[in-house]
């Protein structure tokens, strides 16, 4: 039987990190969160032995940035007991999965700025890839509204047997507003794609770039010699309608 006491703050170095313990976390995430949001979960620890049953690899992230002191709870456990919580804490999380659409939508409200989630643009990228190819895969009886980087798009869908529709300058406005964001797709064979991820990584690089979106928008600015429009421009009708009918062409 596991008996658990209150939270206390406990100096690091009175905690040892479970002798065996198999998981390898990130480290560079774990900081990277514990700068950004502190330490929102307190370290599980055996009371007998000083042993951290959950949270080593936190413990070690929190020697790296510093840190003294950290939050415990405290397990009176025997060593059985504690070497099963070890084994159950590790591997109950590779057992989980995810909602893909769920995260997306929990990303995109936390905007561009992705800091201390774990994630970047280019994950939020990859993401927003795989659901429009299964939903190309397996389109729905009707259509469905496709989501993007800051709002809900306007109903599209492709497929056998599927019809697309373009939407309104409307449509646009009123889905996506000023400032809004619509998801581009590029598809390449794999060996262009190899190739193209390598140097949208280098170009990234030479320029100081955060995502692939800003290295597309510098390169085109650089073969046409214009500045791109301001994220929250005003949106041009006859623009949207010169896209919509040059989209439509290239079908």
């Amino acid at each position: 039987m596991t008996t658990a006491t209150g939270i206390e703050l406990v100096p690091l170095d009175r905690l040892t990190t479970y002798p065996g313990n198999a998981r390898r976390g990130d480290l560079d995430a774990i900081r990277e969160s514990l700068r950004r949001n502190g330490q929102y979960r307190p370290l599980i620890v055996q009371r007998s032995t000083g042993f951290v049953l959950a949270g080593n690899n936190t413990m070690h992230a929190m020697q790296a940035e510093g840190m003294a002191e950290a939050e415990v709870k405290w397990l009176d456990v025997d060593d059985e007991a504690a070497r099963r919580i070890v084994i159950a804490d590790n591997r109950t999380a590779d057992l989980g999965t995810y909602d893909d659409r769920a995260l997306v939508t929990l990303l995109r409200e936390v905007g561009e700025d992705l800091e201390g989630t774990g994630y970047d643009l280019d994950d939020y990228d990859d993401l927003l890839a795989a659901l429009q190819e299964a939903d190309a895969d397996n389109p729905p009886a009707e259509p469905t509204v496709l989501l993007t980087s800051t709002g809900e798009g306007p109903p599209r869908s492709d497929g056998t047997g599927t019809t697309r529709q373009t939407p309104t300058y409307a449509e646009y406005q009123a889905a996506y507003g000023n400032g809004g964001t619509r998801f581009l797709a590029l598809t390449y064979p794999l060996a262009q794609y190899a190739w193209v991820v390598e140097k949208l990584g280098k170009a990234a690089a030479d320029r100081g770039l955060q995502s692939d979106s800003g290295v597309l928008l510098a390169l085109l600015a650089d073969a046409y010699g214009e500045e791109p429009p301001a994220a929250d421009a005003e949106i041009p009708s006859a623009a949207v309608k010169a896209a919509e009918a040059a989209a439509e062409e290239r079908r």
